[in-house]
């Protein structure tokens, strides 16, 4: 059977082919010969369709399920097809991984640039489902590159698929009531003011992506 796994949102992805009984365990020595990572170091994050059709992360798979076969701990993403997809998730500078305890998740971001009518990776980071955005403001600052106090717009990836859809993340809202979950994509954008606005083709996100959706729509299958 075949496995997939990307270090990262940014496109390092590697293939490995292994044997239908292949455990955990196992896979994880294959990608520390393959990335240097040591296993201790590994968290596996299985990919799987949403009733929505997009692709996201689900609960991670825990190091005591090392002996289990990977068939075991993930679903093919292709259906019948014995093709599994995984993140891996490393940890730092010998620093142990991350505890999730209940109510946290794992949340990735990407920036939108409307002069340069770019969608571009930001990073990820754990928040806690009682956290609302202001709780994650440094963070984002930080890896935007935006001064403290830049005020942002953010809005959540619904899918990609048929249609490039969006929600706006409101301020006030909790993460659980906004029913983010492992693995969910947050797309933030500063707040322009309206004479800024008028000068750009794609303001905003929803804009981009409605463009971006057309653009798909145009190419032949």
């Amino acid at each position: 059977m075949s496995s997939q796994t990307s270090k990262s949102m940014l496109g390092q992805v590697a293939q490995f082919w292994v044997h239908n009984k292949a455990t955990v365990g196992e896979f994880k020595r294959t990608l520390a010969n393959k990335w240097g990572t040591a296993v201790r170091s590994q968290r596996l994050w299985p990919w799987q369709r949403r009733q929505n059709l997009s692709v996201r992360l689900t609960n991670p798979v825990d190091s005591s399920l090392d002996g289990q076969r990977l068939a075991d701990v993930t679903v093919p993403i292709l259906g019948e097809h014995s093709e599994f997809w995984f993140y891996l998730e490393e940890a730092k500078n010998d620093k142990p991984l991350v505890t999730i305890n209940p109510g946290k998740m794992l949340l990735f971001f990407k920036l939108y640039d409307p002069w340069r009518k770019t969608l571009s990776y930001l990073g990820r980071c754990y928040a806690h489902d009682t956290n609302t955005l202001p709780a994650l403001m440094p963070f984002l600052y930080k890896k935007a590159g935006f001064p403290d106090g830049t005020a942002l717009k953010v809005y959540e990836e619904v899918k990609s698929h048929p249609k490039l859809m969006c929600d706006v993340i409101e301020e006030r809202v909790t993460f659980q009531q906004a029913q983010l979950q492992h693995g969910d994509i947050l797309l933030i954008q500063q707040v322009l003011t309206e004479e800024e606005a008028e000068k750009l083709k794609y303001p905003d996100v929803k804009s981009f992506l409605k463009h971006m959706s057309k653009g798909r729509a145009d190419k032949p299958v």
